[in-house]
Parts: C-alpha cells; structure tokens; sequence
C-alpha cells in the first residue's frame, strides 16, 4: 500500500485524515468489498485530480462487465486503529475516455456503518484535490 502521493499541506483541519488513508496496489492482496454500496460521491474533481493525490488506480483497467473504468481502493486507519475500507470509481461511463477526461462525480463505496466517516474523508479530499497546489491545467 501507498500513502497519498502529495503531503497534505495547508489542510490542518484535515491533515489526520489524509495521513491515515493508504491507497493499495493492483498487484497485493487487495480485500474484498463485498457487502459495500455507494456511500457518497467525490464532486468538482476531474482524474487527473485525482491520479495528483492517489496516484495510479487500484484497478486502471475496466471491469469485466464495463461498468467501472477506473477503482481506487484504500484503507483508512484512525488514531485509534479503526480501519475503513473505501474505494472511490466512476460508474456506468461505459467509456474509459469519458471517465478520463470529463467525469466530475465519482462513486464512493463502503459499508453503510461507516458513513459518517466516510463523508469526512471525502471533504478532505475534495479539499487538497481542488487546491492550487493540485491544479491540472
């Protein structure tokens, strides 16, 4: 597993959340996430927004069914050692192109349980994704 590619400056309200999160490879054993659902979406960013802070997709190839062009699974682990798995992915582009160059709104899965965290997470990184230090031109 992966930390995130960019330190997190100038995020201090988020800094503990973004340094407990772990991106892992396509290439470990990468968990199940069976029994996970759309939780809640990451808004306003692009994928190279994204690749900026995450690097590389968990899976940068599409589905078996097509319906997922790019999926980033991670781990969050809290101060206490509460774990959270989590995978952010578009859904139902049907093209890798679109998925690339234009989608905005990407799918966060999860287990209901853990929403709320999850909600946090998404708006620390909707943060430093959409910061200066982040932009894509």
């Amino acid at each position: 597993m992966r930390k995130l590619n960019q330190p997190p400056r100038g995020e201090e309200n988020y800094h503990e959340i973004l340094e407990g999160i772990s991106v892992y490879e396509e290439t470990e054993d990468v968990p199940s996430i069976a029994g996970t659902s759309k939780v809640t979406e990451l808004n306003g960013v692009r994928y190279n927004d994204i690749l900026n802070v995450l690097g590389e997709p968990t899976y940068p190839t599409p589905s078996g069914d097509d319906k997922v062009q790019k999926e980033w699974r991670m781990l969050y682990k809290d101060a206490e050692g509460k774990e959270v798995l989590f995978c952010i992915y578009d859904y139902k582009t049907f093209s890798e192109w679109e998925t690339t160059q234009y989608l905005t709104d990407w799918s966060v899965g999860g287990l209901r349980d853990d929403s709320v965290i999850l909600h946090s997470i998404v708006e620390a990184l909707e943060s430093v994704m959409k910061s200066a230090d982040h932009e894509t031109a």
